[in-house]
């Protein structure tokens, strides 16, 4: 999956991920017309070369599954009928509208359907893209804040830092 930047190495608009051989952190460029930088987290100047990249189409979110196949994965993981037309994916979330209970379950988006699910938190249909349109900036911000405070909290700070520069 992750590649070491040679000359040939190019950022997307949305910039590419970079993991530090030295502390295993994650940076994001924005450019390759470097030969060197400091990594943010542990202060150390890195050789262009010695940096891993990770693939572009991670930044820009594309989905490989359909949502048929999340919504198929989901009721077989959460024994109740899910409808493609019940999710929704923003940035790092997948939104589940639940109808029974009129609220929207919020899942961290890169999702293992091999194992049980579970969800992260539930926000009000009225914030919801299921309402608006588009889910209240307001919430994915706080969504994403919570969610990397917990996985910094149990001591996964490589994944906070996925989940914030995906």
């Amino acid at each position: 999956m992750l590649k070491p930047v040679t000359k040939h190495t190019r950022a997307p608009q949305s910039g590419r991920r970079i993991l530090c051989p030295h502390c295993d952190r994650i940076g994001i460029v924005y450019h390759f017309a470097w030969s060197a930088v400091t990594c943010q987290h542990c202060k150390t100047m890195v050789e262009k070369e010695d940096w891993l990249a990770y693939p572009s189409n991670i930044e820009k979110r594309k989905v490989s599954a359909s949502k048929t196949k999340i919504a198929q994965s989901m009721t077989y993981n959460l024994y109740e009928k899910v409808k493609p037309n019940d999710l929704r994916i923003e940035g790092n979330w997948l939104f589940h509208y639940n109808k029974e209970y009129k609220t929207v379950d919020c899942y961290a988006f890169e999702l293992d359907f091999g194992s049980p699910i579970e969800c992260w938190s539930e926000i009000p249909l009225e914030k919801s893209a299921f309402r608006l349109g588009q889910t209240n900036p307001d919430t994915l911000d706080a969504l994403n804040y919570e969610y990397c405070a917990y996985l910094e909290r149990i001591g996964q700070e490589l994944m906070a830092d996925e989940f914030r520069h995906c």
